[in-house]
């Protein structure tokens, strides 16, 4: 990873299908002058990583992790104390492992390609009766241009699926095997333009094509009289327009904003425009002050269930009986740099309104529901709160203080999510 970028006071254009903030994660180049490796080997877990070149204008990084736990559980106890029947723990396991691959291939001074891919799968079982699996698979390709130094165009475009599944072979009569997943493939071209030393625009257009797969419920052993079940896959498209400029009044103020069109289809088409502004002001060489307000739509619903251990979570597209959820949000913030800028501070505070959330119904059937409208409550809600941080970044003694304050309300209408 070369940079993590946090968006929670001000959400720019170019980002939207949710209602939350935003984690920007971007991906390192490999090492391009000779090949370098680390490992790190622990009693619970390992992981090892190897970049360098390919060809002077190629260059590759490959990285892995995973665990090997399980000898844990042989120290677990035969019997539950607090359970009413025996608990076999040294047949149980619990393991994980991912893999990275990215592959950057500079044409010129102008263009450049990279190619990134990442698999991940966890696995648990506290008896041999009882499996929980979940997996994630991702992978994705960008090409930017710089046609010249005020003007930049990227284009990415990938798939990204997750699923999950369990298992049950208590007794063999009803032994089955569960299975649920989520998929995407996506694209999205942004240009970047610099108009003059006060504008820099930023345009583009995404698309995003959803499968949900809301559950398969299949027998496991042969003797199993489980009767096979799959419900039916759910597919929608989701697209934008988005378009923003970022405005710099003064030496000490600069504006940012502008406008998301965003659409989603699937029995039902919705559109609506999302609005995004934030300014920024330089009170001084050490103390600024920041506001900012977005309106957002999310056409995904997530949907989880804190009864069972197993992933049961599910996410549900908008549909004709399913709204999409929409929101909007008021921040502020002033930051500082104190003790000759050894010290940075900064507070920041919220209001946020949200409508169309889901929850379930009580008693409501939460795996291998074909009809989850007739099973979920719309609510709307708010929330609210404020965060103070002080960071001391440089020196021998570095580190940072927090305390966040922050309350959620949701007020369920009783109806169906419609």
């Amino acid at each position: 990873i070369s940079n993590i970028e946090l968006y929670k006071c001000s959400i720019p254009a170019e980002y939207g299908g949710r209602i939350s903030s935003v984690l920007d994660v971007s991906t390192r180049e490999g090492n391009n002058k000779e090949i370098v490796a680390s490992m790190n080997l622990g009693v619970q877990a390992s992981r090892a990583h190897v970049e360098g070149p390919i060809s002077d204008k190629t260059t590759f990084i490959v990285a892995g992790r995973g665990t090997y736990s399980d000898w844990l559980l042989d120290y677990l106890p035969k019997e539950d104390p607090f359970a009413l029947y025996e608990q076999e723990y040294k047949g149980g396991s619990a393991s994980f492992y991912d893999m990275s691959l990215g592959i950057t291939h500079k044409f010129n001074g102008r263009n450049m390609l990279q190619v990134n891919g990442y698999w991940s799968a966890d696995e648990f079982k506290f008896t041999k009766q009882n499996r929980f699996r979940y997996n994630n698979t991702s992978a994705s390709v960008k090409w930017k241009n710089n046609f010249s130094e005020r003007q930049v165009l990227e284009v990415n475009a990938g798939f990204g699926k997750y699923g999950y599944s369990t298992m049950d072979k208590s007794y063999e009569y009803k032994s089955y095997i569960m299975s649920y997943y989520i998929k995407e493939a996506f694209a999205k071209a942004k240009l970047k333009t610099i108009m003059d030393e006060n504008h820099t625009l930023v345009y583009g257009a995404d698309v995003v094509n959803y499968w949900v797969q809301p559950g398969k419920h299949l027998p496991y052993l042969k003797g199993s009289n489980v009767i096979p079940r799959k419900l039916p896959m759910e597919n929608a498209v989701e697209g934008a327009l988005f378009a923003s400029d970022v405005w710099n009044v003064s030496e000490q103020l600069s504006i940012d904003y502008g406008m998301r069109f965003s659409m989603f289809a699937s029995n039902k088409f919705y559109c609506a425009p999302e609005l995004r502004l934030s300014g920024r002001y330089m009170i001084n060489d050490r103390v600024s002050a920041k506001v900012g307000f977005n309106s957002m739509r999310q056409y995904i619903h997530m949907l989880s269930n804190t009864v069972a251990i197993s992933p049961t979570d599910v996410w549900k597209l908008s549909d004709k009986d399913i709204k999409p959820q929409k929101g909007w949000q008021l921040a502020a913030g002033v930051y500082a740099s104190l003790f000759d800028n050894k010290i940075d501070a900064s507070f920041e505070t919220y209001y946020k309104r949200m409508g169309n959330y889901l929850d379930y119904k009580s008693g409501a059937v939460l795996v291998m529901n074909g009809d989850i409208a007739k099973d979920v409550v719309t609510a709307k809600g708010r929330a609210y709160g404020a965060e103070l941080m002080l960071k001391k970044p440089q020196g021998k003694l570095n580190g940072w203080f927090s305390y966040t304050y922050s309350r959620t309300q949701l007020k369920e209408d009783g109806t169906r999510g419609v």
